[in-house]
């Protein structure tokens, strides 16, 4: 009887251990996750309706502001957020000029804030959902389907690497979490697998 009780305290002992451990690694992260939300700055572009001339002029604002370098230069998000007015201006005004070109009877408008995104996957790298900084360009009413990027660090341009995520001051870890191809970790308890035959 001392046996099993003793047995019993033993396996007790180690589920509570490896419930200690499962929850360090969700708290973990957590961290990893919080940590990419506040390094990376977004990039947001609606369209003014789902008509064929209205998403193709957002394509065409995309394509210039991206060809324009906003935050080009910037080694850190504190650069990038140091020059996010100007950024943000000269946005706006490419996203006006092309507008113009293109002869829409509308106007572009900015915001930058913090907007809610989905998951997003860029190549290699896989964006949890969250809130995340913004620079969010409105084009005539914002009522057609968007497009988004990461401005900075910049994986715009199909350039998305872990490379990018470390220059915005991601640690390997964070980076680590979100690549697609990260090994994925299959729990085991030896002990239970020797008790249950498992």
């Amino acid at each position: 009887m001392t046996k099993n009780k003793l047995t019993l305290k033993s396996v007790c002992l180690c589920l509570a251990l490896c419930l200690v451990l499962v929850l360090f690694c969700d708290l973990v992260l957590i961290g990893d996750e919080a940590q990419v939300y506040n390094s990376l700055i977004r990039l947001h572009i609606l369209a003014n309706s789902n008509s064929d001339a209205d998403q193709a002029v957002k394509l065409k604002v995309r394509d210039a502001i991206l060809e324009a370098g906003v935050f080009e230069g910037a080694q850190s998000l504190k650069d990038a957020e140091a020059n996010s007015l100007a950024a943000a201006k000269q946005a706006v005004a490419v996203a006006n000029r092309v507008l113009a070109e293109e002869d829409m009877p509308y106007r572009a408008s900015l915001r930058y804030g913090v907007e809610q995104y989905p998951v997003r996957n860029y190549g290699e790298i896989s964006l949890p959902a969250g809130s995340y900084r913004s620079l969010r360009i409105v084009l005539g009413t914002g009522e057609g389907e968007n497009w988004w990027c990461v401005l900075f660090p910049p994986l715009c341009g199909g350039s998305a690497a872990a490379e990018g995520l470390s220059a915005a001051g991601l640690g390997d870890g964070s980076v680590r979490v979100f690549k697609n191809n990260a090994p994925r970790y299959k729990f085991k308890f030896k002990l239970l697998e020797l008790l249950f035959g498992g």
